[in-house]
């Protein structure tokens, strides 16, 4: 029979990272189907199998099973497709994908020079720097805090004012490096506003909205099973733009610590899928 093949999508950062945003559709197929990997930085294609929304085998250059799940999920930058219907031959993989997300990533805190995601190049560095800031900012895009870095998932509801703003308040202050967070709407009307302890900086309404209007145009739609955003970089500040739904957007504020960017996304996610869960509800 012949195989249904959706066009292929781009995405930006590590893999985990989309990875993570995917699992919720994935675990809603019943059919079998395999994503194709591909990345901009190599030729070599990476293809990873389901059945019944569980993972089953991985196929990456010369690895198969956790491993070449494990050096597909430190890459970035590339694209992928889906090929319904497509069957492994073998089952390589036993354990729940989202327990070798969580091995990858503690790995990645033990070892960071260790996976190619944290020690290539950034997406982006700030404009104006010669060779020598660029081998700076690659070095300290390397360092983590030698703390573990834990799960993140939104507090019970509080007694009194939104739960939205209780829950960034505590993902801020769980976040080594925060400064400030906004939700506003497209229109850069000020829903929610939160900043760390004596942060002093303000985004001016002006700049919101130039912001958000530049996001919007580069997102593009947005789709509630898949988290999408943008990154820009300074060199003392590193700022989030996720697009959230009904027209929403997070906007994330923090220094640079040294935390490295592949776990600052993932907290990002954690955080921006549960305010899009909310917002679903609402």
């Amino acid at each position: 029979m012949a195989k249904r093949a959706a066009g292929l999508k781009r995405f930006r950062g590590p893999f985990v990272l989309h990875m993570m945003d995917l699992l919720r559709s994935i675990r809603r197929s019943r059919q079998p189907f395999a994503l194709k990997v591909r990345f901009s930085r190599e030729d070599a294609a990476g293809k990873i199998f389901f059945e019944k929304g569980k993972l089953v085998h991985v196929e990456f250059q010369d690895k198969t099973g956790e491993e070449a799940f494990f050096e597909i999920l430190a890459r970035r930058d590339g694209n992928y497709e889906t090929i319904r219907g497509l069957t492994a031959d073998v089952v390589s993989i036993e354990r729940d994908v989202e327990a070798l997300i969580s091995e990858f990533e503690a790995r990645l805190v033990e070892n960071p020079q260790a996976e190619p995601s944290v020690a290539e190049e950034p997406a982006e560095l700030p404009s104006g720097k010669d060779k020598e800031t660029a081998k700076d900012a690659r070095e300290e895009s390397k360092l983590i805090p030698e703390e573990k870095v834990t799960e993140w998932s939104p507090p019970p509801p509080p007694d009194r004012g939104f739960q939205e703003e209780a829950w960034i308040k505590d993902w801020g202050e769980k976040t080594p490096g925060f400064r400030s967070a906004l939700i506003v709407r497209q229109d850069s009307v000020k829903i929610i506003e939160v900043s760390a302890e004596g942060a002093s900086e303000q985004i001016d309404t002006q700049a919101i909205d130039e912001l958000c209007k530049s996001s919007a145009r580069l997102i593009g739609s947005h789709d509630a099973s898949e988290l999408k955003g943008l990154r820009f970089e300074t060199e003392e500040r590193l700022y989030y733009v996720s697009a959230l739904g009904k027209g929403y957007f997070l906007l994330v504020s923090l220094e640079r610590t040294g935390f490295a960017l592949p776990l600052i996304e993932r907290r990002l996610s954690q955080l921006a899928r549960a305010l899009n869960d909310s917002l679903e509800r609402a």
